[in-house]
């Protein structure tokens, strides 16, 4: 029974360093500057806990190119 409150106190005292060392939206993206993009979605991918999405998209010159979103 003792070692069941050790464990359990040794994970509720990790749980905070895991749970705040998940990337945030500032970290990864610059909300500042909006991209709007008209394509067709050629491919989604789900890796848990996150979705992914390419798209084709033509730009101003015509020339179409894959991009990647999230």
């Amino acid at each position: 029974m003792k070692r069941t409150f050790i464990a359990l106190g040794a994970i509720l005292a990790i749980l905070p360093v895991a749970v705040a060392a998940h990337h945030s939206f500032a970290a990864e993206y610059d909300g500042s500057k909006v991209m709007d993009l008209v394509g067709v979605i050629n491919k989604v991918d789900q890796q848990n806990p996150h979705g992914f999405f390419y798209m084709n998209v033509t730009g101003a010159n015509g020339r179409v190119t894959n991009r990647f979103g999230a």
